[in-house]
Order: C-alpha cells, then structure tokens, then sequence
C-alpha cells in the first residue's frame, strides 16, 4: 500500500513525496500510520528491492483493498521513482 494516515489526519502518499530518504526516515520514526481502509497500525518500508511502501504489523491481513488505482494505474506512478 502507497498511502497511509496519521493520527491527525494526515495522508502520506509515499509515491508523490518528494523530501527524499532522510525526510521519510525522520518522519517514520516520529510519527504512527493507519490503515486508511481498515484503520490498522502499519509500518512504513523504505527498502532498496522493492518500492517505499507501507505494511500492516505481523500477519494482521487488511480485509478491504484501501488502493483506490487500479494496479497499472500505480505501476505508472511509480515507474519514476
């Protein structure tokens, strides 16, 4: 998943930031994100594999698809990262 929100409210798109690594690391290990869908705690992963995105905890499944695109259309949004 690209998005996810904070206790204020705040929607992160990690396709669309453009503060760089060290921004988002800051910004992972001060703040909490939910799930927009299911309002679960998720965690944000800035690995170099695979694309900076965000993962519920453990083995909690998400029941409901919170990416609203349709997966080509997030493909393209992320070929330029």
């Amino acid at each position: 998943m690209l998005t996810a929100i904070t206790k204020e409210g705040i929607l992160l798109n990690l396709a669309d930031t453009n503060g760089g690594l060290n921004e988002l690391r800051k910004l992972r290990s001060t703040r909490e994100y939910f799930c927009p869908a299911c309002g679960s705690r998720v965690i944000m992963k800035l690995g170099e594999k695979k694309i900076w995105h965000f993962s519920h905890h453990g083995k909690v499944p998400c029941l409901t698809n919170s990416e609203v695109e349709s997966l080509y259309h997030l493909q393209g949004k992320t070929s330029a990262l």
